[in-house]
This record gives C-alpha cells, structure tokens and sequence, in this order.
C-alpha cells in the first residue's frame, strides 16, 4: 500500500498543483514516527548543504548522512569537501550530544563521464544535471534499501541554484526503482540559506564556489589549476 502523504502527492501534481516540500517533509517524518524514530539516509553533496539539515533532522530522526558524489572533480576538491563533512557532523554531534551518522560513499568519476557523454556543453541546470541527481540518488537509494533505512533524501535542495521540484521528481522516480520510500525536501524555504550560513559561520565550514563538476566550474570561469592550489593550502 502506497504512503497516503506520498499518494496525495501524487494526486496534486497530476492536477499541476504546486507543492510546499518543506512541509511536507515534517509531514511524512510525523507520520512515520508514530511508532520510532524514522531512519533516514540523506545524500549530501558538502558540508555546507548538509548543515541545515543536521539542525532540523538531527533530533526527530535517526539520521546518516550520506556522501556521494562522483561527479566532484578534481579529486583533491573531493577530498576536501568529504573532510568538511565528515568534520561538521562531528563536530556538531560534539556540540549538541547527538549521534548522526555519517557514510561516505565510492568516488567513481569514470561513470559520471559515462552517463553525461555527449551533454558536455549542456547549460547547468538542465538536462546533464538531471542525470546526476538520477545516478546519485540510484546510488543513495539503493545503499538505503539494502542497509535497512526506512527511506532516503536529499540535501542539495538548499542550494538557491537548483530547481527543487526537478531534485524531488528524480527522489521519487529512484525510490519507485529501488522500492523504498523517498522523503522530499526543499531546505531552501524559510531562510533555509541564511540559517545554513549561520550554522557553517559558527562551526567554520568550508565553502566551495563551484557545484562539483568540471563542466559546472568551465561555465562559472573557475580555474581548476586554482581550486587543486587552495587545496593543497588547506591540507
């Protein structure tokens, strides 16, 4: 039997109406805690993305994040933003006596190249990009489904320049694929950005300027020579 919150989903989108994800997300986690705490994998892409979410999740669930990102490049870009992760949520369990978990994922970048292979040129945002939120979270799903988690996420949807309804469409299509239950988010309401900056202001996050991809960094003019430097620097 299908979630009723997931199936009036459903049913409003057919209808083209739009939906509020940030509410919903409470929504399905207050159902499914009825019993428990739900346990919920959340894909994150970085430290940054992830801050937000280890504040409004960290106590309501039992919650890992999940860090997988083949897409990032170089790999000592990858590196650094693993490490920004795994340090935050650390450092945040310290701060506030929790235990969220954190799982970092295989760094295979060859299958990104494979499944982006002719949209090289594509603008960011479009069609290249829906690919890799489909390939994460296949990954992200699949990892969720076989470890026993009661369903998956996303953290990306903080980010101001990504669609939310596209990230949380690609959700449920790998959560129907994979048959686990999906959580939508979008972390970007209600000053989702400025509560983050916050966070990562106090426990002094990295932030990159780029989303991940070389393709991403060519069409924002970021110098790879340069982002390899300044990581080298912050060994």
């Amino acid at each position: 039997m299908k979630h009723p919150i997931i199936q009036e989903i459903e049913n409003r989108l057919k209808d083209s109406q739009k939906m509020n994800y940030h509410e919903v997300m409470y929504k399905i986690i207050e159902f499914e805690s009825i019993n428990k705490k739900p346990r919920i994998l959340l894909h994150a892409c970085c430290a940054v993305c992830a801050s937000l979410a280890l504040e409004l999740l960290g106590e309501i669930v039992e919650l890992t994040i999940y860090f997988y990102n083949p897409n990032i490049h170089p790999k000592i870009e990858y590196i650094r933003r693993m490490n920004a992760l795994t340090n935050l949520v650390e450092n945040y369990n310290n701060e506030y006596k929790l235990n969220i978990k954190c799982i970092v994922g295989e760094y295979d970048p060859i299958n990104f190249f494979e499944i982006t292979k002719g949209l090289e040129f594509e603008k960011e945002g479009h069609e290249r990009c829906k690919l890799c939120y489909e390939f994460r979270f296949d990954n992200v799903a699949k990892y969720a489904k076989d470890n026993n988690y009661d369903m998956f996420s996303s953290a990306i949807t903080i980010s101001p320049l990504k669609n939310s309804e596209v990230i949380n469409e690609v959700g449920f299509k790998s959560a129907k694929k994979n048959n686990i239950m999906y959580l939508p988010t979008d972390f970007k309401k209600q000053q989702g950005n400025l509560k983050a900056k916050k966070i990562c202001d106090k426990f002094n996050v990295y932030r990159q300027n780029y989303c991940g991809c070389i393709y991403g960094a060519r069409d924002q003019n970021i110098q790879i020579r340069n982002i390899i430097k300044e990581a080298r620097l912050n060994k």
